[in-house]
């Protein structure tokens, strides 16, 4: 027992000697470990929200679209990729807007404790993945309730921090409708001579007639405007309203409830290019091309194979080989040639953006971009000033079988006032002379 103290009191001992020499190391220690705390609290987490995608259903292809009537309630599918080298704690908040995309900030329409997803939960990708580590996939309304839109007009959702709802990390919109009115639609033909088109082919249009007789629950004089949106490019709609009439639109109404918006030049474009990445095999390197043949060119006198109508469908999030790949859009316009030229598909909502404004390389245009394995729809879009083309280098044939939404606004004087949509119906131009 005399040793065990004896060889305690030494190792004491020890030990205040150490502390008593060593003071400057154990400081420049302490100093090394506040700094490190200090990095990563000052030093946020990197964090990214890749391959958004918002559908109707279970169809990645589908419109964002949730048709309410009293023979269906549909729903929206939202699903993205994470890149965080640690768990995302994410929000999602939904947000009821104006005809404009505008959030409104009426009160009444906020939709209070039904308007947010708190903390959503991720599922971990698999580790050959190096594009992003997590994976989310929810439906909407979703299946307890606490997650509704009982407003139709157009929606939109916002992917924030949990702590902060002004730290947005995503967005995305998708439409509520109701079918509360018949639409009588009449499509034809048209070769416009408003100014001078070159090529000819470039004059080529579509004329849409929607016609509709309103019931007598609603004010004729509240029917705002209609809205025509080709396939998925949400962004771009053709709108009619009932204070213009020019040569792209007319609006008729006979004073009681019969309605008729016209709508002129709409052109019929191409089928549009696929990207097709899923297929390991073709595609095995990180540095690809989006077609085999690496070099595109124009398609203005060839129609184009049967496509998306402006979707993607991406890779199962648990495929090993689900990754993200640097794909290289490679484009040699005809010569002469004195535009910029965009690059515009599903990946990036049909947007013209400077962040895909392509090269240019003694004639060959070039962007390389960061895709998840899928297929895409995407077009080359010449700009020119302010004037955007979509159909110089993509050809416009009455052939070309897109499909065309038709939404009916109202305002409707509830809560307040909002833009409520009352009336849809599709226009598929699925045959050779494009009448419906």
């Amino acid at each position: 027992m005399n040793r065990l103290k004896s060889t305690c009191r030494c190792s004491l001992l020890s030990v205040l000697k150490y502390f008593k020499y060593n003071r400057k190391l154990i400081s420049r220690v302490k100093l090394l470990l506040l700094l490190l705390i200090f990095v990563q609290v000052s030093i946020p987490a990197q964090l990214n929200v890749k391959s958004l995608q918002v559908y109707s259903g279970d169809d990645q292809t589908s419109f964002p679209l949730i048709l309410n009537s009293s023979e269906s309630s549909g729903f929206i599918t939202i699903e993205f990729d994470v890149q965080s080298n640690s768990y995302p704690e994410l929000s999602i908040y939904f947000r009821f807007c104006d005809r404009n995309w505008n959030p409104v900030n009426n009160t009444f329409l906020l939709n209070r404790g039904n308007e947010i997803v708190p903390f959503i939960d991720f599922v971990k990708l698999h580790v050959t993945i190096t594009g992003a580590q997590y994976h989310y996939k929810s439906s909407f309304p979703n299946n307890n309730g606490y997650i509704n839109f009982p407003f139709s007009g157009k929606w939109m959702f916002f992917v924030t921090a949990v702590n902060d709802t002004s730290k947005i990390y995503a967005k995305g919109r998708f439409i509520v409708a109701e079918n509360l009115i018949d639409l009588n639609i009449k499509s034809d033909t048209e070769i416009r001579s408003d100014k001078y088109y070159s090529p000819s082919d470039l004059a080529k249009s579509f004329i849409f007639d929607i016609g509709f007789n309103l019931p007598f629950e609603f004010f004729p004089q509240n029917v705002i405007a209609t809205e025509i949106i080709e396939n998925q490019k949400i962004f771009y709609p053709t709108v009619i309203t009932k204070d213009k009439k020019n040569s792209y639109s007319e609006f008729y109404w006979d004073g009681n409830r019969n309605f008729n918006f016209i709508a002129k030049g709409i052109t019929p474009g191409n089928e549009y290019r696929l990207a097709n990445l899923k297929q390991y095999t073709n595609f095995n390197l990180k540095e690809v091309y989006a077609q085999r043949d690496r070099i595109e060119t124009s398609r203005f006198y060839k129609r184009g194979t049967k496509d998306l109508n402006g979707g993607f469908i991406l890779s199962d999030y648990n495929d090993v080989y689900s990754d993200y790949l640097n794909v290289r859009f490679t484009i040699r316009p005809p010569d002469p040639f004195y535009s910029d030229i965009y690059l515009s598909g599903a990946f990036n909502n049909w947007i013209i953006d400077d962040k895909y404004k392509m090269g240019n390389s003694d004639g060959l245009f070039t962007l390389t971009i960061p895709l998840k394995r899928g297929i895409y729809d995407y077009l080359y879009v010449t700009k020119n000033g302010d004037e955007i083309d979509w159909n110089f280098l993509e050809g416009n044939l009455f052939e070309t079988s897109h499909i065309y939404r038709v939404f009916i606004f109202y305002n409707d004087p509830s809560f307040g006032g909002y833009d409520r949509i009352i009336g849809y119906s599709t226009i598929n131009m699925n045959n050779k002379n494009g009448k419906n």
